[in-house]
């Protein structure tokens, strides 16, 4: 049986309490998932972006996270839990040399 849309009612009063208390954050792509609906995805433009995010939300900094992804891509993300919402803040970005340096460097 399917999940109903209201099971990601608090994810989605959450990120509206965010964008009613910081309504000068750069705007994501949110996602929500029905499975895990106490999740939250905002996919971002750029690495200052989830800065902004992380500073806003009162994420520590040890929390950031670079690295390869996918087929030549990069990520910087964060994951954290806020008001019991799981918060994954990220940008993708393509960027062929460091990408392979990073996963040189993790298989050395």
């Amino acid at each position: 049986m399917s999940k109903t849309f209201g099971v990601n009612a608090p994810t989605l009063a959450f990120a509206a309490r965010i964008a009613e208390l910081h309504p000068q954050l750069p705007a994501p792509n949110l996602g929500t998932n029905p499975y895990m609906p106490n999740e939250l995805s905002l996919c971002l433009a750029s690495v200052a972006d989830v800065e902004a995010w992380r500073e806003a939300l009162h994420v520590p900094v040890d929390q950031m996270h670079f690295g390869a992804h996918g087929n030549g891509g990069l990520v910087v993300e964060f994951e954290a839990a806020v008001e019991g919402v799981v918060v994954r803040a990220f940008v993708l970005f393509r960027s062929d040399e460091l990408a392979k340096a990073i996963k040189e460097a993790d298989t050395a």
